[in-house]
């Protein structure tokens, strides 16, 4: 199943970010490029600023589109489900319209590939501690608030940019060089080590 999780980049550096990999690495290139090829649908959730991604999306080639009914899920082919937002309330709107049972059609039975984006990704586990609500359910894991022992020194959220160090090839990361820095701005995360694809250090 083609689940992809990934912390977005934040849109006042992403453009140059994406042109010093694409030139410094071709297999990263390679796999964008087929984006032009494809057609992108984003999820409007009511969570958060989703023109953002899309025109990242865009800038990379594909066609874009904001999908807003249960109707335009069933007919996507890539889905990207963003979201910066309340945990709880962004189960209570999905739920509200139904976009639960059309993402566990297009999803779990059709097998499309979906992009979560931080929110978006977390709302795929069972449960979080953030409105402690039951998420999608899609992972056997939950999402926890940080437990930071030195408050003072570390406050959450992490807001900033930050390195990631990669435990696990995958499709997003393969090519990546390791000082690629990844904006941040969250104060939950998925606790469960199987899951994870990258550290980074706080």
């Amino acid at each position: 199943m083609g689940y992809w999780h990934v912390t977005l980049i934040a849109k006042s550096r992403v453009k140059s970010t994406i042109r010093s990999v694409t030139l410094k690495c071709d297999n990263f290139e390679l796999r964008y490029c087929k984006l032009k090829c494809m057609i992108v649908s984003v999820l409007d959730c009511n969570m958060g600023n989703i023109n953002s991604v899309v025109r990242r999306f865009e800038f990379l080639g594909a066609q874009v589109r904001v999908v807003k009914t249960y109707d335009e899920i069933i007919r996507s082919e890539k889905l990207v489900l963003p979201g910066v937002g309340h945990f709880g309330a962004a189960m209570a709107f999905i739920k509200k319209h139904k976009f639960d049972q059309a993402l566990q059609k297009v999803v779990i039975t059709d097998q499309i590939p979906i992009l979560g984006i931080c929110l978006g990704m977390q709302i795929m586990m069972r449960f979080s501690e953030e409105g402690n609500v039951q998420g999608l359910n899609w992972f056997d894991a939950d999402v926890h608030r940080f437990k930071i022992a030195d408050a003072e020194r570390y406050k959450v959220p992490q807001v900033g940019w930050n390195t990631a160090d990669f435990c696990r090839e995958t499709s997003l990361n393969k090519g990546l060089s390791k000082d690629m820095e990844f904006y941040f701005v969250h104060s939950y995360c998925v606790t469960d080590t199987s899951f994870w694809t990258g550290i980074i250090n706080y």
